[in-house]
């Protein structure tokens, strides 16, 4: 096939020719459930670092407990981390109704970031807060999470052929805009706070994880009311629908009982002529 051929079947099925410069697509079920299988183990190794330390002598348990809190809050703080990260993921790949390559090797970028939080956690919960190299990468490794899963966005936001038609894609350019631009430039801006204020720098990682997480419930909501109103207007316009019709039969029997009303008439009258 020539180049002209080519060119007036590209102009002919764009779709198609997509499809053949992307080469195979895929289904989304594996890809998603090996995306769930990691996160899950990613949660589970983060627990793996709550150990209770080793006592000295005359030293209770609560004591031990206390001296190494900056263990439990690095837990706490990596732990809504992955869940935050794990929602929007969540959010982006319940879009796609199939997948081709340049799709699983972004997921699996994403995965692998996301794989080293339990070893960027366990350096603030070793090192403790105060120390800012191990800070400055705890945050760095979530900006650098907050890319790739912005660039999967990215992705699947420009992916047309690849999307669910029944699911909006404004929300991927919402998730697009915030992972590229404004969640990393938080989290870089923690890592530099780290230097000089390193709880101020966990103190801004956890309002940008509590600012997402709110924006995910609100969302949420607002998504549900708008099923309730579409679900409550489709019942409106079968009722009106109902209404019709039960109308026009209500005409229609009408018509039928003033006809009736009429051959009887006009038979009276045919009996009046006869007699």
């Amino acid at each position: 096939m020539d180049g002209g051929s080519q060119h007036a079947d590209a102009a002919g099925d764009p779709d198609g020719a997509r499809r053949r410069a992307h080469g195979e697509t895929f289904g989304v079920e594996r890809m998603n459930a090996v995306s769930d299988g990691v996160f899950a183990i990613i949660l589970t190794l983060l627990v793996l670092d709550l150990k209770l330390p080793d006592l000295a002598s005359g030293e209770d348990v609560r004591t031990a407990l206390v001296e190494n809190w900056h263990v439990f809050v690095a837990w706490l703080i990596s732990f809504v981390a992955i869940a935050r990260f794990w929602v929007v993921h969540h959010a982006v790949s319940s879009g796609l109704r199939r997948c081709h390559t340049g799709t699983i090797a972004l997921n699996f970028a994403v995965l692998g970031v996301a794989s080293l939080v339990p070893f960027s956690a366990d350096l603030i919960g070793n090192d403790r807060l105060v120390e800012p190299w191990s800070t400055a990468m705890f945050a760095a490794n979530f900006a650098l999470l907050s890319v790739t899963l912005g660039l999967l966005a990215h992705h699947v936001a420009t992916e047309p052929d690849l999307l669910d038609p029944e699911r909006p894609a404004v929300r991927l350019s919402r998730y697009r805009r915030h992972h590229l631009v404004v969640a990393p430039l938080v989290f870089l801006a923690a890592a530099s706070l780290a230097f000089t204020h390193p709880y101020v720098s966990i103190a801004l990682l956890v309002s940008e994880f509590a600012a997402a997480a709110w924006w995910s419930v609100r969302g949420g909501t607002r998504r549900a009311d708008e099923r309730r109103g579409r679900g409550a207007g489709n019942g409106d316009d079968e009722a009106s629908i109902v209404g019709a019709v039960a109308s026009t039969a209500g005409a229609r029997a009408s018509t039928a009982g003033a006809g009736a009303s009429t051959a009887g008439a006009g038979a009276s009258t045919a009996g009046t002529g006869a007699s």
